[in-house]
This record gives structure tokens, C-alpha cells and sequence, in this order.
């Protein structure tokens, strides 16, 4: 209860690395630092919701240095998702450095249980850049799947169940960089998409 920081990490040292994916801080209501970078595994949630998020809040996780193929999205578990995600009070004054490749996204419930990873050679996405439609395809079989679209900031702007045909319309999407989450039922991946 009497925490305030807390560093979970490795710093470039040699192996064997921490596989931490997720830290529940709920019983820390002091706490002001986080800080989750560096580690073998990735990080998927941190839960903060504690009843006392305050203005002086401080996350880092992700990367230092560009990983090839890896794509971090850590949900962030507050007391209040509707005013975070409108960037108010407490959470408009929080400081969440993220490392490459990293993103976040605030809810009260987060509820991960698969590890969010790379898309594989089993699963593709095409075209990218992407305009109106984009197919999702898997090597193995067409089966379908739950399609999540984040932006940049972490905000899901498109959920879709995708069928056989792995077609997700994203013509009302605006420009810009995403981060495409495809969950099959079994695994999740990511892949960076670029809509143009």
C-alpha cells in the first residue's frame, strides 16, 4: 500500500530476461512511477485502478531501442475509462513514454489473456497501405475472427467479427498509422497498418 514506484525491467543485460505481461498495482493507490521496459516478454496491462488515480502518474514501457517484428499494446486498467479517453482530469496531466513500436489504451476492465504478438507467417494483412478494404488472410485456413483497430494514441476505432472472406471495410477511417489486433479464438497478433 505504501508503494510509490515501481521498476520492472532489464536493462540490456544478458539473458535470463524477466517474461512479466502483467502487473496488477490495484492495492497501490500512492503510486506515481511505473516504469516496465526492456523485458523478454511483453507487457499486455497494467492495472492501476486503485481508487485514487491521481494527476501524478508516471509510465514507461516499451522498448529503447527498435525491436524487429514486435508491437506492444498495454491496456491500462483506471478507475475512470470515460474521462481518460477523453483526456481529462486526472489522466490529461499523466506522463506515459512509451518505447518502439509500443501503445496503450485506458479501460476500467481490461481483460487480456492472450499475449499480444507479431504477425506470423501463418496470418497476413494486405494491402498496406490500405484505402478502403483490407483482407486478412491466415496460410492454414480461413476461419473467422474478431478484428480490433487502434490508432496511435491507443484508441480502438474499429471492432469487427470478420468472416471467410477476411474483408474488413475501412473507408471511414482516417489517414494515418494503426495497429490492426487479429484474435482468432486461440492466439492474437498485430501488424502496423497504414491507411491512406
Amino acid at each position: 500500500m505504501l508503494l510509490e514506484q515501481i521498476y520492472v525491467g532489464n536493462d540490456w543485460d544478458v539473458g535470463p530476461f524477466n517474461e512479466i505481461t502483467q502487473l496488477d498495482l490495484s492495492h497501490n493507490p500512492n503510486l506515481k512511477l511505473v516504469e516496465a521496459s526492456n523485458l523478454g516478454g511483453i507487457i499486455n496491462l497494467i492495472n492501476l485502478k486503485n481508487g485514487n488515480n491521481n494527476t501524478d502518474m508516471e509510465i514507461r514501457f516499451g522498448y529503447s531501442m527498435p525491436v524487429p517484428d514486435n508491437t506492444n499494446i498495454v491496456c491500462i486498467t483506471v478507475d475512470d475509462e470515460n474521462l481518460a479517453l477523453n483526456d481529462q482530469l486526472p489522466y490529461s496531466e499523466w506522463n506515459i513514454r512509451t518505447g518502439y513500436n509500443a501503445f496503450y489504451r485506458y479501460s476500467e476492465e481490461c481483460t487480456l489473456s492472450k499475449q499480444v504478438h507479431s504477425v506470423n507467417n501463418d496470418t497476413y494483412v494486405y494491402p498496406n497501405p490500405a484505402s478502403n478494404i483490407l483482407h486478412i488472410g491466415n496460410r492454414l485456413a480461413n476461419a473467422a475472427a474478431n478484428v480490433m483497430l487502434y490508432d496511435i494514441s491507443g484508441r480502438l476505432v474499429l471492432q469487427q467479427d470478420v468472416k471467410n472472406d477476411g474483408s474488413v471495410n475501412i473507408s471511414g477511417i482516417g489517414k494515418g498509422i494503426y495497429i490492426i489486433i487479429i484474435d482468432d479464438g486461440t492466439k492474437r497478433s498485430s501488424h502496423k497498418v497504414i491507411v491512406e
